[in-house]
Protein backbone atom coordinates (compact mmCIF):
# COMPACT_ATOMS: atom_id res chain seq x y z
CA UNK A 1 0.00 0.00 0.00
CA UNK A 2 1.22 3.41 -1.01
CA UNK A 3 0.23 6.25 1.44
CA UNK A 4 1.29 10.05 0.81
CA UNK A 5 2.02 11.51 4.07
CA UNK A 6 3.95 14.78 2.83
CA UNK A 7 3.00 16.35 -0.30
CA UNK A 8 4.74 19.35 -2.60
CA UNK A 9 4.70 23.13 -2.48
CA UNK A 10 1.43 24.48 -3.32
CA UNK A 11 -0.38 20.89 -3.44
CA UNK A 12 -3.29 21.04 -1.13
CA UNK A 13 -4.04 17.47 -0.71
CA UNK A 14 -3.16 14.02 -0.75
CA UNK A 15 -3.70 11.22 -3.19
CA UNK A 16 -6.09 8.70 -2.02
CA UNK A 17 -3.71 5.27 -0.74
CA UNK A 18 -3.65 2.69 -3.17
CA UNK A 19 -2.10 -0.70 -3.57
CA UNK A 20 0.60 -2.43 -6.00
CA UNK A 21 1.57 -6.13 -6.23
CA UNK A 22 5.57 -6.82 -5.90
CA UNK A 23 6.75 -8.31 -8.47
CA UNK A 24 4.12 -7.68 -11.01
CA UNK A 25 4.43 -8.86 -14.87
CA UNK A 26 5.56 -6.64 -17.56
CA UNK A 27 2.90 -5.50 -19.90
CA UNK A 28 4.85 -6.17 -23.46
CA UNK A 29 7.60 -8.41 -23.54
CA UNK A 30 10.74 -8.17 -25.00
CA UNK A 31 9.08 -10.01 -28.90
CA UNK A 32 5.66 -11.65 -29.37
CA UNK A 33 5.93 -14.67 -27.16
CA UNK A 34 6.77 -13.46 -23.51
CA UNK A 35 4.78 -10.59 -23.12
CA UNK A 36 3.24 -10.71 -19.33
CA UNK A 37 5.66 -13.47 -18.57
CA UNK A 38 8.66 -11.59 -17.39
CA UNK A 39 8.55 -10.61 -13.67
CA UNK A 40 9.14 -6.45 -12.80
CA UNK A 41 10.63 -5.69 -9.87
CA UNK A 42 11.11 -2.16 -9.59
CA UNK A 43 7.91 0.09 -10.04
CA UNK A 44 8.03 3.50 -10.70
CA UNK A 45 4.38 5.14 -9.75
CA UNK A 46 3.13 8.73 -10.44
CA UNK A 47 0.36 9.89 -7.72
CA UNK A 48 -1.58 13.22 -9.13
CA UNK A 49 -1.80 15.45 -6.65
CA UNK A 50 -3.98 18.99 -7.16
CA UNK A 51 -1.88 22.44 -7.45
CA UNK A 52 -4.58 24.42 -6.46
CA UNK A 53 -2.94 27.10 -8.29
CA UNK A 54 -5.90 30.29 -8.80
CA UNK A 55 -5.54 31.78 -13.00
CA UNK A 56 -5.97 35.29 -13.86
CA UNK A 57 -7.32 36.90 -16.77
CA UNK A 58 -7.95 40.44 -17.62
CA UNK A 59 -10.14 41.73 -20.77
CA UNK A 60 -11.51 45.02 -22.21
CA UNK A 61 -14.51 46.17 -23.82
CA UNK A 62 -16.20 49.11 -25.46
CA UNK A 63 -19.14 50.14 -23.44
CA UNK A 64 -22.44 49.93 -25.46
CA UNK A 65 -23.41 53.74 -25.05
CA UNK A 66 -20.28 54.65 -26.96
CA UNK A 67 -20.37 51.45 -29.65
CA UNK A 68 -23.64 49.91 -29.86
CA UNK A 69 -21.56 46.38 -29.48
CA UNK A 70 -22.48 43.56 -26.91
CA UNK A 71 -26.15 42.84 -27.81
CA UNK A 72 -27.08 45.93 -25.26
CA UNK A 73 -27.34 42.95 -22.46
CA UNK A 74 -26.95 43.44 -18.58
CA UNK A 75 -25.04 40.73 -16.28
CA UNK A 76 -28.76 39.62 -15.12
CA UNK A 77 -30.00 39.08 -18.78
CA UNK A 78 -26.93 36.93 -19.76
CA UNK A 79 -27.46 34.96 -16.22
CA UNK A 80 -30.69 34.71 -16.68
CA UNK A 81 -30.11 33.34 -20.68
CA UNK A 82 -27.57 31.08 -19.52
CA UNK A 83 -24.89 32.96 -21.90
CA UNK A 84 -22.24 33.89 -19.36
CA UNK A 85 -20.94 37.54 -19.03
CA UNK A 86 -17.53 36.82 -19.93
CA UNK A 87 -17.51 36.04 -23.45
CA UNK A 88 -20.32 39.49 -24.07
CA UNK A 89 -17.96 41.54 -26.15
CA UNK A 90 -14.51 40.92 -23.72
CA UNK A 91 -11.59 40.67 -25.57
CA UNK A 92 -7.90 41.36 -24.88
CA UNK A 93 -7.95 44.20 -27.73
CA UNK A 94 -10.18 46.61 -28.15
CA UNK A 95 -10.62 49.77 -30.27
CA UNK A 96 -12.11 53.24 -28.62
CA UNK A 97 -12.16 57.21 -29.19
CA UNK A 98 -11.15 60.10 -27.01
CA UNK A 99 -13.63 60.69 -24.43
CA UNK A 100 -15.34 56.93 -24.82
CA UNK A 101 -15.65 54.56 -22.03
CA UNK A 102 -13.83 50.97 -21.16
CA UNK A 103 -15.34 48.42 -19.51
CA UNK A 104 -12.61 46.29 -17.34
CA UNK A 105 -13.24 42.43 -16.77
CA UNK A 106 -10.70 40.38 -14.52
CA UNK A 107 -11.49 36.87 -13.53
CA UNK A 108 -9.80 34.31 -11.57
CA UNK A 109 -10.52 30.70 -11.08
CA UNK A 110 -10.10 30.51 -6.96
CA UNK A 111 -7.79 27.92 -5.88
CA UNK A 112 -8.95 24.91 -3.85
CA UNK A 113 -9.56 25.78 -0.07
CA UNK A 114 -9.52 22.23 1.82
CA UNK A 115 -8.62 22.90 5.45
CA UNK A 116 -7.90 26.05 7.68
CA UNK A 117 -4.38 25.50 6.15
CA UNK A 118 -5.22 26.16 3.00
CA UNK A 119 -7.12 29.10 3.39
CA UNK A 120 -6.43 32.34 1.56
CA UNK A 121 -4.86 35.04 3.72
CA UNK A 122 -4.25 37.44 0.88
CA UNK A 123 -5.72 37.46 -2.95
CA UNK A 124 -5.15 40.91 -3.97
CA UNK A 125 -4.97 42.46 -7.11
CA UNK A 126 -2.70 45.22 -8.18
CA UNK A 127 -4.21 47.05 -11.36
CA UNK A 128 -2.11 49.33 -13.85
CA UNK A 129 -3.71 51.57 -16.56
CA UNK A 130 -1.71 53.13 -18.88
CA UNK A 131 -1.78 57.21 -19.32
CA UNK A 132 -3.93 57.45 -21.65
CA UNK A 133 -6.87 56.28 -19.29
CA UNK A 134 -8.85 57.14 -16.16
CA UNK A 135 -10.47 55.31 -13.76
CA UNK A 136 -14.37 56.29 -13.05
CA UNK A 137 -13.73 55.30 -9.43
CA UNK A 138 -16.16 53.79 -6.94
CA UNK A 139 -17.71 51.59 -9.52
CA UNK A 140 -15.68 48.52 -8.91
CA UNK A 141 -17.71 45.00 -8.07
CA UNK A 142 -16.93 41.93 -7.49
CA UNK A 143 -18.94 38.76 -8.45
CA UNK A 144 -18.09 34.90 -7.30
CA UNK A 145 -19.29 32.41 -9.75
CA UNK A 146 -19.79 28.67 -9.28
CA UNK A 147 -18.62 28.11 -12.67
CA UNK A 148 -15.92 28.74 -15.39
CA UNK A 149 -18.95 29.97 -17.45
CA UNK A 150 -20.11 33.07 -15.02
CA UNK A 151 -23.38 31.54 -15.38
CA UNK A 152 -24.01 30.82 -11.62
CA UNK A 153 -22.99 33.50 -9.48
CA UNK A 154 -23.15 32.86 -5.80
CA UNK A 155 -22.63 36.49 -4.16
CA UNK A 156 -22.22 40.27 -5.46
CA UNK A 157 -19.68 42.61 -3.72
CA UNK A 158 -20.39 46.07 -4.07
CA UNK A 159 -17.15 48.98 -3.29
CA UNK A 160 -19.49 50.42 -1.48
CA UNK A 161 -21.32 47.96 0.59
CA UNK A 162 -21.16 47.63 4.14
CA UNK A 163 -19.49 46.03 6.01
CA UNK A 164 -16.74 46.01 2.94
CA UNK A 165 -15.81 42.81 1.89
CA UNK A 166 -12.71 45.08 0.18
CA UNK A 167 -11.14 47.68 -0.08
CA UNK A 168 -10.12 50.09 -3.09
CA UNK A 169 -6.69 52.07 -3.09
CA UNK A 170 -6.12 54.18 -6.29
CA UNK A 171 -2.90 55.83 -6.60
CA UNK A 172 -0.53 57.35 -9.11
CA UNK A 173 2.94 55.63 -11.31
CA UNK A 174 5.21 58.62 -11.08
CA UNK A 175 7.57 56.33 -13.26
CA UNK A 176 4.30 55.62 -16.44
CA UNK A 177 2.36 58.74 -15.51
CA UNK A 178 -0.74 56.31 -15.91
CA UNK A 179 -2.71 55.32 -12.82
CA UNK A 180 -2.86 52.49 -10.31
CA UNK A 181 -5.67 50.74 -7.91
CA UNK A 182 -4.88 47.95 -5.49
CA UNK A 183 -8.33 45.83 -5.00
CA UNK A 184 -7.44 44.20 -0.80
CA UNK A 185 -10.31 41.97 0.35
CA UNK A 186 -10.80 42.85 4.12
CA UNK A 187 -10.99 39.86 6.92
CA UNK A 188 -14.92 39.99 6.27
CA UNK A 189 -14.11 39.33 2.96
CA UNK A 190 -11.59 36.23 3.26
CA UNK A 191 -13.87 35.58 6.22
CA UNK A 192 -16.24 34.61 3.59
CA UNK A 193 -14.12 33.50 0.91
CA UNK A 194 -13.08 30.03 2.87
CA UNK A 195 -15.51 29.55 4.88
CA UNK A 196 -19.23 30.58 2.94
CA UNK A 197 -21.52 27.69 2.54
CA UNK A 198 -23.25 29.42 -0.99
CA UNK A 199 -21.62 26.57 -2.57
CA UNK A 200 -20.34 23.92 -0.38
CA UNK A 201 -23.37 23.28 1.44
CA UNK A 202 -22.91 20.01 3.64
CA UNK A 203 -19.87 19.63 6.15
CA UNK A 204 -18.79 16.61 4.49
CA UNK A 205 -17.44 17.73 1.30
CA UNK A 206 -13.60 18.33 0.98
CA UNK A 207 -13.56 22.27 -0.05
CA UNK A 208 -14.83 24.58 1.48
CA UNK A 209 -15.43 28.71 0.87
CA UNK A 210 -15.62 29.72 -2.59
CA UNK A 211 -13.02 26.86 -3.52
CA UNK A 212 -12.69 26.46 -7.37
CA UNK A 213 -14.90 29.29 -8.23
CA UNK A 214 -14.28 32.40 -10.83
CA UNK A 215 -13.97 35.54 -9.42
CA UNK A 216 -15.07 37.95 -11.59
CA UNK A 217 -14.08 41.69 -11.41
CA UNK A 218 -15.40 44.83 -13.18
CA UNK A 219 -14.90 48.67 -13.56
CA UNK A 220 -14.90 51.13 -15.79
CA UNK A 221 -12.34 53.44 -16.70
CA UNK A 222 -12.10 56.66 -19.79
CA UNK A 223 -10.40 56.89 -22.41
CA UNK A 224 -8.60 60.66 -22.26
CA UNK A 225 -9.12 63.33 -24.87
CA UNK A 226 -5.41 64.27 -24.74
CA UNK A 227 -1.79 63.41 -25.38
CA UNK A 228 -1.49 61.05 -23.07
CA UNK A 229 -3.24 58.86 -25.42
CA UNK A 230 -0.86 56.39 -27.26
CA UNK A 231 -2.10 56.37 -31.19
CA UNK A 232 -1.16 53.49 -33.85
CA UNK A 233 -0.44 49.92 -33.26
CA UNK A 234 1.63 50.07 -30.26
CA UNK A 235 -1.36 50.60 -28.18
CA UNK A 236 -2.39 51.64 -24.57
CA UNK A 237 -1.24 48.49 -22.22
CA UNK A 238 -3.41 47.75 -18.94
CA UNK A 239 -2.13 44.69 -16.79
CA UNK A 240 -2.81 43.62 -13.30
CA UNK A 241 -0.76 41.56 -11.13
CA UNK A 242 -2.91 38.77 -8.47
CA UNK A 243 -1.02 38.08 -5.22
CA UNK A 244 -1.61 35.22 -3.15
CA UNK A 245 -1.23 33.35 -0.27
CA UNK A 246 -2.28 30.74 2.26
CA UNK A 247 -2.47 30.85 5.96
CA UNK A 248 0.09 28.29 6.28
CA UNK A 249 2.81 29.82 3.92
CA UNK A 250 5.20 32.86 4.46
CA UNK A 251 5.71 34.33 0.93
CA UNK A 252 3.15 35.42 -1.59
CA UNK A 253 2.91 33.86 -5.03
CA UNK A 254 1.83 36.15 -8.21
CA UNK A 255 -0.01 35.93 -11.32
CA UNK A 256 0.28 38.67 -14.22
CA UNK A 257 -1.71 39.32 -17.15
CA UNK A 258 -2.68 42.42 -19.36
CA UNK A 259 -5.04 43.66 -22.54
CA UNK A 260 -4.40 46.45 -24.90
CA UNK A 261 -6.35 49.32 -26.08
CA UNK A 262 -5.66 50.92 -29.15
CA UNK A 263 -7.12 54.43 -30.59
CA UNK A 264 -6.24 55.95 -33.72
CA UNK A 265 -6.18 59.48 -35.62
CA UNK A 266 -5.90 61.11 -38.93
CA UNK A 267 -2.82 63.03 -39.35
CA UNK A 268 -3.53 65.79 -42.05
CA UNK A 269 -1.21 68.35 -43.52
CA UNK A 270 -2.61 70.88 -45.81
CA UNK A 271 0.62 72.12 -47.94
CA UNK A 272 0.17 75.42 -51.02
CA UNK A 273 0.48 74.14 -54.08
CA UNK A 274 4.00 76.39 -54.42
CA UNK A 275 5.04 75.22 -51.38
CA UNK A 276 5.36 78.96 -50.03
CA UNK A 277 2.34 80.26 -48.84
CA UNK A 278 1.81 81.54 -45.28
CA UNK A 279 -0.81 80.30 -43.33
CA UNK A 280 -0.64 83.17 -41.27
CA UNK A 281 -3.03 84.74 -43.29
CA UNK A 282 -5.67 81.54 -44.10
CA UNK A 283 -8.55 82.48 -42.07
CA UNK A 284 -10.43 79.12 -40.69
CA UNK A 285 -13.96 79.20 -40.42
CA UNK A 286 -16.30 76.84 -38.59
CA UNK A 287 -19.76 75.75 -39.64
CA UNK A 288 -22.65 74.31 -37.54
CA UNK A 289 -25.03 72.61 -39.39
CA UNK A 290 -27.21 71.71 -36.32
CA UNK A 291 -29.75 74.21 -37.00
CA UNK A 292 -29.82 73.58 -41.14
Amino acid sequence: MVVETAVPEMVTDTTIPFLISLPMTNVNGGNVTNGGTNWVYDVTVYPKNLTGYPSLEKTVREARMDSGLNDGRTISDTIADNAGVIADGFAHNATASSGDTLQFQILSTIPAITSAKTYLKEYTFDDELSKGLTYKKNDVQIEIFSDALCTSRGTTWKQNDSPAKFTVTYASNAETGGESMKIELTEAGKLELNTSKAVFTSDTRVNSGYSDCTMRITYNATLNADASVVYGDDGNPNSVKLIWTRSNETYSDELDDDCHLFSYGIDLTKEFSDGNGDFSHVEFLMHNDEDN
